[in-house]
């Protein structure tokens, strides 16, 4: 178990930006062909959450530059040491590349993934520990820890197409947040539509629903 989170750690790319990524020439054209919408999909989202962190960056003014920003920026530097995609130098860009991909791995990436009722559900099927006596099998103690775990994520969100009218702009911060969360939800709705008509072209059981941001959390629970 050591050996597979050593290699997890070693081979993590989650700070690396989704949309510049370079793929298999194979995976990237069945991307282009609309056949591969993990890839395009993925893409087209990110794109509309940098550019919202751009204009929201942007608006900030040297509060997304200041000692605490700066701060935070070189926490998560730190952290990805030692992985396979290293946070590079603070600049602006950096700066809205990293914000962009938290944001990605909380609501798009996160509901790809978020699904471990699919794992947990039965002792046969996963969990962090094989009994010796059955190695086909997770004992009791560790089935129990999974489905905790599982029942605790389960815990719903706030979906991210919401308004926030208790926040953006509120309790005395700048009017303009409001302007550019809209902003953002108009580009998702538009993203939204198109996802679905994607959808609804393949054929039955080959749909790719994940990276509609209807369905997306704000946040991950745990």
């Amino acid at each position: 178990m050591k050996e597979v989170f050593s290699m997890s750690y070693a081979t993590c790319d989650i700070f690396e930006p989704f949309a510049d990524r370079n793929y298999n020439p194979a995976l990237q054209k069945l991307s282009d062909d609309g056949k591969f919408p993990y890839i395009s999909q993925g893409t087209e989202y990110f794109e509309i959450v940098r550019d919202f962190v751009d204009v929201w960056l942007k608006n900030a003014g040297v509060a997304a530059s200041d000692m605490h920003a700066r701060a935070f920026y070189t926490g998560c530097q730190n952290a990805s040491t030692g992985q396979k995609y290293v946070l590079p130098s603070h600049s602006s860009k950096s700066m809205s590349d990293l914000l962009s991909s938290i944001i990605f791995a909380v609501t798009a990436y996160h509901e790809l993934v978020g699904h471990v009722v699919d794992y947990t559900l039965l002792p046969s099927r996963s969990g962090f520990r094989l009994t010796k006596s059955d190695p086909s099998e997770i004992d009791l103690q560790s089935f129990l820890i999974s489905n905790v775990i599982t029942a605790s994520t389960s815990t719903p969100m706030p979906m991210l197409m919401s308004d926030f009218s208790n926040f953006f702009g509120a309790g005395g911060a700048p009017d303009w947040e409001k302007g550019v969360w809209a902003s953002f939800k108009e580009k998702l709705e538009v993203q939204s539509k198109k996802v679905q008509n994607e959808d609804a072209q393949r054929p039955a059981g080959l749909e790719f629903k994940y990276f509609d941001p209807k369905r997306f959390e704000c946040s991950v629970s745990v």
